[in-house]
């Protein structure tokens, strides 16, 4: 598992902003990720903001964003204006860095399409993000999966779970497997 770098000084609360107006333009204005969508500690801090105002725990420090594919069409990931990537041309995804803020990164990671995406996506301030439901399942995955230390993940986990899940489709439909197709890893 890799290791995300921390931010080093500055304030969080900026730096988040910075985030979001970067997903924002990733997501709305750049080719290649119109049906993208926001995951990782980013996704649950835009929920934590959306239900309470306020964020719960630590800050995200980098966007995961993931590109829906069809099984067996692994691209080279669309490039980003104004970021760099010297992993561009991996089969799974890329990360990209700002050229003119290093603090911002972006991992985009090629994933199966949705099979309900109307149910699976929700909108936050204009972003697409996994709904809480299919977070918490995944983290529940990594957790299962991971021998090394999960901490980390366990109280991303905890967070979501102090979420409220109002999805429907999760809800109805408790495969992850089958929701996202099988195999997939989304962070």
């Amino acid at each position: 598992m890799r290791r995300k770098r921390k931010q080093v000084g500055g304030n969080q609360v900026e730096q988040y902003e910075k985030l979001k107006s970067l997903s924002s333009r990733i997501l709305h204005d750049t080719n290649g990720y119109d049906e993208s969508y926001i995951v990782g500690s980013m996704a649950i801090a835009l929920h934590e903001e959306k239900n309470s105002k306020k964020i719960w725990g630590a800050y995200p420090n980098d966007i995961d964003i993931v590109i829906p594919v069809k099984k067996g069409n692994m691209v080279i990931v669309p490039d980003i204006p104004g970021m760099t990537s010297n992993n561009q041309k991996a089969t799974k995804g890329a990360t990209f860095v700002d050229n003119e803020d290093p603090t911002l990164s972006v991992d985009v990671i090629q994933g199966p399409i949705l099979q309900s995406y109307d149910n699976d996506v929700v909108i936050i301030d204009g972003l697409r993000v996994l709904n809480v439901g299919l977070l918490k399942k995944r983290y529940e995955e990594v957790i299962s999966d991971l021998e090394l230390d999960i901490k980390p993940e366990k109280e991303k986990l905890s967070r979501l779970n102090a979420l409220p899940t109002t999805d429907l489709s999760v809800r109805h439909d408790d495969d992850l497997s089958l929701r996202l197709g099988e195999g997939s890893k989304l962070f």
